[in-house]
């Protein structure tokens, strides 16, 4: 599975937090579980042995383990030889100065105009004078997609280049997601920069709670998402309140959770007893208490509080 999925240009992800909980807690089916909903488009990096152990747990057969896993790999095969130009080709043409032949190659993004594929195939002729052609064919992708390129340009560490041509499309989810690992090792100042030009449907808490570990400041995330409108989404908006708790931002947890409250993600008498049992036993110790009950902030009930300060 892994040779075809590369093959296609598509790169590993590994398996998340949540597999390995639940391999240390012998979860064995809900292992096997997350494991079989990892992304097709990005093969699990994780070593195999892992999944061997859940299979030998579980008496799966590893046949009807990767069915499923195959049928994905033929349906992205077929339908990639049938709209996108062959990765080398492309790179040749572009080296050609054929840029009418090497726009047709992103016809099939409706996110990105005519006289836009026109300037992203000059950006493109920018990145193989800097990278040159044997250093672009080098790179492990079969077929040319705008998100292919994209990441092209990261890893060969044309920064500049990459946000340019982001600046003339939008990349889905699926896309930011397989790029992310990428914009990652760049600065904290870089990965902002990057996000910015990510549709709203597009951030997810991942890319921001790495931005934050990498030393972004809080409060500049929470203006960026301000701007965009991402702070009406309940797991970004559970996920900084959690940043805040570890480095003991209490102030901004009191915020998050009126905000909570005027998104009306929590009701006004569950924000009342919030502040009640803070009062009574510290912000700090009603915060231990939902982080150590894995209960989310967006999800609290006035009976949880209660329950996890008694």
């Amino acid at each position: 599975m892994r040779t075809s999925l590369l093959s296609l240009g598509i790169l590993p992800r590994p398996l998340s937090p949540k597999f390995h909980a639940m391999l240390d807690s012998s979860n064995w089916m809900e292992a096997l579980r997350v494991y079989c909903a990892h992304p097709w488009r990005a093969p699990p990096a994780d070593t195999y042995e892992l999944l061997k152990l859940i299979m030998r747990e579980t008496k799966i057969s590893s046949a009807d383990l990767s069915v499923q896993f195959r049928a994905q790999v033929k349906k992205v095969q077929s339908t990639q030889m049938k709209t996108e130009m062959p990765w080398e080709e492309f790179w040749d043409t572009v080296g050609k100065g054929e840029i009418l032949s090497a726009s047709k190659a992103l016809s099939t993004s409706k996110s990105i105009t005519g006289a836009e594929k026109t300037n992203f195939v000059i950006l493109c002729g920018k990145l193989l004078e800097a990278v040159g052609l044997d250093g672009l064919k080098k790179m492990p992708f079969a077929y040319v997609t705008k998100t292919n390129i994209i990441t092209a340009a990261l890893e060969k560490d044309h920064f500049p280049l990459a946000i340019h041509m982001l600046e003339l499309c939008s990349i889905q989810r699926k896309d930011a997601e397989a790029i992310w690992p990428i914009v990652a090792k760049y600065s904290w100042q870089q990965g902002l920069q990057f996000i910015q030009h990510f549709k709203k449907s597009s951030i997810t808490k991942d890319f921001l709670l790495c931005l934050l570990e990498k030393g972004t400041p809080l409060m500049l995330i929470v203006s960026y998402l301000e701007y965009n409108g991402g702070l009406n989404q309940k797991a970004i908006i559970d996920a900084l309140i959690e940043h805040a708790i570890s480095i003991k931002d209490y102030e901004f947890v009191k915020k998050g959770i009126a905000h909570l409250e005027d998104i009306d993600l929590i009701a006004p008498q569950v924000h009342k007893a919030f502040l009640h049992h803070a009062e009574l036993y510290t912000l700090e110790k009603v915060c231990d208490g939902v982080m150590r009950n894995n209960c989310k902030f967006s999800e609290l009930t006035v009976e949880k509080i209660e329950r996890m300060c008694a």
